[in-house]
């Protein structure tokens, strides 16, 4: 990750997995996270979410990049919300609002969301 931060401002940077919906979409918050700072995770994922809309950032991957970026959980609870906000877009007749984070992920893991 010590690369990103090394990039000039404007810079362009191309980031691929398979599908470009969860691997790659949980690397791109981490660098913006990188570059624009652990105080504007908030602002990084609607960034992130105006570039990629359909973007479900893989929570393995959130977890390591919050733990590298010293983020004390902030990017990794702004990937669950992106995650469980996906869930409820394509299940709207379900509550996802009440569910423990334990219930979440058995849900995830269902869905084929984190394998």
């Amino acid at each position: 990750m010590d690369w990103t931060g090394k990039l000039p401002d404007g810079s362009r940077l191309l980031i691929h997995c398979e599908a470009g919906v969860s691997r790659s979409t949980a690397v791109a918050l981490a660098g913006l996270v990188q570059q624009h700072g652990i105080e504007n995770v908030r602002q990084c994922r609607e960034r992130l979410l105006g570039i990629r809309p359909f973007a479900c950032p893989n929570c393995l991957i959130s977890e390591f990049a919050d733990e590298i970026l010293g983020c004390g959980g902030r990017l990794f609870r702004e990937s669950e919300e992106i995650v469980k906000q996906k869930l409820i877009s394509w299940n709207p007749d379900r509550n996802f609002n009440d569910i423990s984070d334990e219930q979440l992920q058995i849900i995830k893991r269902l869905e084929g969301l984190v394998k």
